[in-house]
């Protein structure tokens, strides 16, 4: 039974977060009462629940094998790295979200997924929007368990509504976010996970509230078989709004009489604003991965994921200037890999591609007709045109390595539809062979 001590301890955990370094307090109405008149739960059942919640603290989220520090390995030959949005399923509107699936489509597109990573057989797996965690977590390791491949796996949700438990849910649907998966013989250790988007709301593996768009940052460390050396990996999934490059803002600009002009200030903004979230996020990740690099004596930082920018956008370049290196630029490739490619995966609908938001819909109609057709039709244009959204990105790991990058997933299944909407990239090392040919 918990003691007065333990409730105020339990009670004063529950309504304090770290937030860019920041304690962000919840008062008791906008918490307990919150989920009280959302789901019509009683308070008390409601403060009872958080309570235990808050005390258990995070939930166990590395699986390794029994003393695998124990194991004699040997460096890899080779070593592949593969990070892969799988795609949720969802459908995300204003105020819901649904799956558009059915559970037999969904299950068919995980097995396509499953069999092509066996077959790669990556040692560093990173996906981005997998739901339902932790369950689809745990369905990775035992699928690639069964091709004779064994993997730790960390993950971090960042998309879980209202959810008091793993089975009680505003939005049932709903547990989405990272996953890293690691040969043991890697020795995977989850460092911790950073906020780098939203300041109200936490989403953790079975609970969590969230008012408004949350982003993080899953680091991890790996250990490289057969020393003590010891590297920085990170998942990223970057906010994903207004996604247009630094062609149709310059077209855009053209077209309604410049920089200074009303107009193209008030098109422009949601654009801005949303480059301005990604690259504040890019500098809160590298701020805390050189800290923790220094006070940990890494070797060097991987990060992966899906970034939501072209390589010809204002983030990838503040990407660039923050000291990440672009495999894509590094490695031995057959041309341009795009990961994003309306035209290429059927996954990809055009109508909800070329949709105008309303936002921008809604600044565009104050130009002249003729401005309009050509702002969105301009628009439309680079909306469908192929795209690098998801990258590896490094700052010394393996500098000297020979490197080949690959697209990923591209099997189809019957119906000629492959395993998502996203193209995985594929980094394939072979430390033994320096440089790249």
């Amino acid at each position: 039974m918990m003691n007065v001590k333990n409730i105020k301890y339990c009670y004063e955990m529950l309504l304090s977060q770290t937030t860019d370094g920041k304690i962000v307090k919840m008062s008791k109405i906008s918490l307990i009462k919150l989920f009280s008149r959302l789901i019509s739960i009683p308070t008390s059942l409601i403060i009872a629940g958080l309570l235990a919640l808050s005390c258990a603290g995070p939930s166990t989220q590395v699986r390794e094998l029994e003393n695998v520090s124990a194991l004699k390995v040997t460096p890899p030959e080779t070593f592949k790295v593969l990070t892969y949005n799988v795609w949720h399923g969802l459908h995300v509107g204003p105020f819901w979200v649904e799956l558009t699936e059915s559970p037999e489509t969904q299950k068919a597109r995980f097995l396509l997924q499953v069999n092509q990573m066996a077959k790669a057989a990556p040692d560093i797996i990173l996906l981005q929007e997998v739901n339902l965690l932790p369950t689809m977590a745990d369905e990775y390791v035992e699928a690639l368990r069964k091709f004779g491949l064994e993997y730790s796996e960390i993950h971090q949700v960042d998309a879980c509504g209202l959810r008091l438990s793993k089975n009680l849910a505003i939005i049932p649907d709903l547990n989405n976010g990272m996953v890293i998966l690691a040969k043991k013989k890697y020795r995977l250790n989850r460092i911790k996970s950073l906020k780098t988007l939203g300041s109200f709301g936490i989403c953790r593996s079975t609970w969590g509230f969230q008012l408004q768009e949350l982003r993080y940052a899953l680091i991890s460390e790996i250990t490289w078989p057969g020393s003590e050396t010891k590297y920085l990996v990170a998942n990223v999934h970057k906010h994903s709004s207004f996604d247009n490059s630094i062609k149709f803002l310059k077209q855009v600009k053209k077209m309604t009489g410049g920089e200074q002009s009303t107009l193209y200030s008030q098109i422009s903004k949601p654009f801005k604003n949303s480059k301005r979230k990604r690259k504040r996020g890019l500098r809160l990740l590298m701020e805390e991965l050189k800290r923790l690099r220094k006070s940990g004596g890494y070797a060097g930082i991987l990060v992966g994921g899906d970034f939501n920018f072209d390589s010809y956008s204002r983030e990838y370049k503040k990407a660039l200037k923050l000291g990440l290196l672009d495999t894509h630029e590094m490695a031995i490739r057959d041309g341009e890999l795009y990961t994003w490619d309306p035209a290429g995966n059927d996954l990809i609908v055009e109508d909800v591609e070329t949709i105008i938001p309303q936002l921008f819909g809604k600044a565009v109609s104050k130009a002249s007709s003729t401005a309009q057709a050509a702002i969105l039709s301009a628009y439309q244009e680079d909306m469908l045109r192929p795209k690098r959204i998801d990258y590896i990105f490094v700052d010394s790991f393996l500098p000297n390595a020979h490197l080949r990058q690959e697209l990923f997933g591209l099997a189809i299944d019957q119906y000629g539809l492959p395993a998502s909407d996203h193209y995985g990239v594929l980094n394939i090392y072979s430390p033994n062979q320096i440089g790249v040919e």
